[in-house]
C-alpha cells in the first residue's frame, strides 16, 4: 500500500434537469484559520435553463443533516458573456430545497464556482446520514461530486443529476489499496484513508475487494470501477452507500464496539446497497426491499462466490435473523415504520431484519413450487435489468413476479404477514442446498433499558425499573458523555452495550448486556 493525493471534485448542489452534459475540476485551498476550503469549477453545456428558470437546485438537508446553504453570492456564474446574475428561493416545507435562476439569458457553456468549506464537528455533533463534508487528518471527505477518478480529473458524464448529487469523494493525503496504476482484477477497484484506521487493513482492504468483485459478478457487473472511502469522525460509526462507491465512518473506540466480523458484513451490506437492485424510483415504501436485500445478498453471494466460509455464513444468518426476531419493531404493521422512519433507530432499521426475513421466506416458497429449479434470485436479477434500463417499478412489480411463480392467494398471504407486523416465519428447508435448516431457538429480546432518544439527547429518561440497564448502574437524568450505538448493539446476541455517564464532576463508565430477562421467539439456522 502506497500514500497518495488523489483528488475529485466537489459539487454540493444538484443541476437542473434540463443540463446534458457536466465537467468539474477542483482544488484545496488552505486559509489562515488553517481550516480546509474545496474550491470548486463546474462546466455546464447544453443548458435548456432560461432566464427566470431554475438552473441549479440544492436541497438545504438531506435527512437529518444539512447541506452547504450557500448564502448570499457564494455561488457566482459565468458565460462567454460574463457574470451572470443568480437569484434564489427556498421551499417553505420541512424537506425545504433552494433554487437559483438565472436574472438574464444564459448561453452554453456556463461556468459555476463556488467554494465549500468542511462543517464544524465536535464530540456532541450526532451520527447522521453521512452525507457532510468533514476534515480528517490533513483531508476531507465529503459527498456531492466525483471527478471518477483519481487526480486532478475532468470529466464529461451526460445528464448528472443524480449521479453527481451520490458520488463521494476524498482530498488530502490519502492511502490508496491498491497502489495507484496496479489492479488487483478485470474491473477497478480502489479503498481510501487517511491515518491509520483501527483495523488490519491489510486484511480488510483485500477481503472487501474480494466480497465486491463476489457480488459484481452476480449482477453481471464486469467492468464498472468501484471505490471505499473510510474517514475517521469525533464518535460513532457506520456507512453510507453512494455511487458506485460508499463511505465508511469509525471514531476512536470503534474497534472495541465493532470488531472485525461485524465490519466486514457492514461492508458487504454496503456493496450491494451502493449500485445493485434498488426498486426505482427510490421511495421509502420500498425501504423493506432496498435494505432486505442488500442484507441478503451480503450474506449469500459472498458465501457463494467464495468471498467468506460456511462458518461466516451461519453466523451472519444467524445474527440477522436473531436482530429481527428480537427487535421491538416487529409487532408493528409496516405503515406504522414509515410514518415513525426517522423517530429513532429501531425504526430506521426495521427494513432491514423485515425486508431479509421476508426474501429468506420468498426463497423457500419458491424453492418448493420449482422443486428447487428457481429461488428468488430469479426475481431480483428480473427487477435488475429493469433498473438499468431504467425502468420505474416497485414493490408490486416484485409481488407480480412472484405471484407468478408461487400463485397470486401465497403471494397475498405472505405480504399480509410481512405489512401486518405478525411473525414472518421462512420454510424450514429454504436454505437446504446449503446444508441447513431453520429451528426454533428463544433467545431474550433486545431491550436498551431507556428511551433510545436518551442518547441523541445526551440524558437518560425512561429508565427501565428492573432492567440490566439499572441494575448494572444507569440512573435516571444521567447525563451521557459516551455511548455504544443501539444500532450495533442489537446486530447480534452476545454484543454488549457501553454508556458513560457524568456525576459530580466524574466519568463512570457503565457496561451491561441490552437484553430483556425474559425470551421472546426466535428463529435460526443449524446444521441439517
Amino acid at each position: 500500500m502506497t500514500a497518495n493525493r488523489d483528488m475529485a471534485g466537489a459539487l454540493f448542489v444538484c443541476l437542473n434537469g434540463g443540463v446534458r452534459r457536466y465537467a468539474s475540476t477542483a482544488s484545496i485551498l488552505w486559509e489562515q484559520s488553517l481550516r480546509l476550503a474545496y474550491k470548486t469549477a463546474v462546466v455546464i453545456r447544453d443548458v435548456n435553463s432560461k432566464a427566470a428558470r431554475p438552473l441549479l437546485v440544492l436541497p438545504l438537508k438531506r435527512g437529518p443533516a444539512p447541506t452547504q446553504r450557500y448564502d448570499g453570492d457564494t455561488l457566482r456564474a459565468m458565460d462567454n458573456s460574463g457574470h451572470i446574475p443568480l437569484s434564489y428561493r427556498d421551499t417553505t416545507e420541512a424537506d425545504s430545497t433552494r433554487t437559483w435562476q438565472p436574472e438574464r439569458e444564459p448561453v452554453s457553456p456556463i461556468v459555476i464556482q463556488f467554494k465549500a468549506a468542511p462543517c464544524v464537528t465536535d464530540a456532541n455533533t450526532p451520527t447522521g446520514p453521512r452525507l457532510d463534508l468533514r476534515e480528517d487528518q490533513g483531508g476531507a471527505f465529503g459527498i456531492g461530486d466525483s471527478s471518477l477518478g483519481d487526480g486532478l480529473y475532468t470529466s464529461h458524464i451526460g445528464a448528472p443529476r443524480d449521479l453527481v448529487a451520490n458520488s463521494f469523494f476524498a482530498v488530502g493525503p490519502l492511502t490508496r489499496y491498491p497502489p495507484e496504476g496496479t489492479k488487483s482484477g478485470p474491473q477497478e477497484f480502489a479503498m481510501y484513508w487517511i491515518g491509520s484506521p483501527p483495523y488490519d487493513m491489510e486484511h480488510i482492504a483485500p477481503l472487501t475487494d474480494k466480497i465486491f468483485r463476489a457480488i459484481a459478478r452476480f449482477f453481471g457487473d464486469s467492468s464498472e470501477p468501484f471505490r471505499v472511502f473510510i474517514r475517521r469522525v469525533w464518535n460513532g460509526h457506520g456507512g453510507t452507500g453512494g455511487h458506485r462507491s460508499f463511505l465508511l465512518e469509525y471514531s476512536s473506540n470503534t474497534f472495541e464496539e465493532q470488531n472485525e466480523d461485524a465490519l466486514i458484513d457492514l461492508l458487504a451490506h454496503k456493496t450491494v446497497h451502493s449500485e445493485y437492485p434498488l426498486l426505482w424510483p427510490e421511495n421509502i415504501n420500498n425501504m423493506w426491499y432496498d435494505e432486505g436485500v442488500a442484507n441478503y445478498y451480503a450474506t449469500i453471494e459472498s458465501y457463494e462466490q467464495g468471498a467468506v466460509g460456511r462458518n461466516d455464513l451461519i453466523k451472519a444468518l444467524n445474527n440477522q435473523a436473531q436482530a429481527h426476531y428480537t427487535a421491538n419493531v416487529i409487532i408493528h404493521e409496516w405503515k406504522y415504520i414509515l410514518n415513525h422512519y426517522w423517530d429513532g433507530y429501531d425504526m430506521t432499521k426495521g427494513g432491514y431484519g423485515r425486508g431479509f426475513i421476508y426474501l429468506c421466506q420468498v426463497q423457500g416458497l419458491i424453492r418448493q413450487a420449482t422443486k428447487g429449479k428457481k429461488g428468488v434470485d430469479d426475481i431480483v436479477l428480473a427487477l435488475y435489468q429493469r433498473q438499468l434500463q431504467p425502468e420505474e417499478f416497485d414493490g408490486g412489480d416484485f409481488r407480480e413476479l412472484l405471484s407468478d411463480i408461487i400463485g397470486e392467494e401465497d403471494t397475498n398471504a405472505i405480504r399480509e404477514v410481512m405489512e401486518g407486523g405478525k411473525v414472518i416465519v421462512p420454510v424450514a428447508d429454504c436454505f437446504a442446498k446449503y446444508g441447513l435448516k431453520l429451528v426454533r431457538h428463544d433467545v431474550e429480546k433486545f431491550k436498551p433499558g431507556f428511551d433510545p432518544n436518551s442518547l441523541r439527547k445526551k440524558k437518560i429518561t425512561d429508565l427501565v425499573k428492573g432492567s440490566r440497564a439499572e441494575k448494572a448502574g444507569l440512573h435516571e437524568g444521567d447525563e451521557v458523555v459516551h455511548s455504544w450505538m443501539l444500532w450495533v448493539a442489537d446486530d447480534a446476541l452476545e454484543n454488549m452495550m457501553q454508556v458513560t455517564v457524568l456525576r459530580d464532576g466524574q466519568e463512570q463508565l457503565i457496561k451491561y448486556w441490552p437484553r430483556s430477562h425474559e425470551k421472546v421467539q426466535n428463529w435460526f439456522w443449524v446444521e441439517i
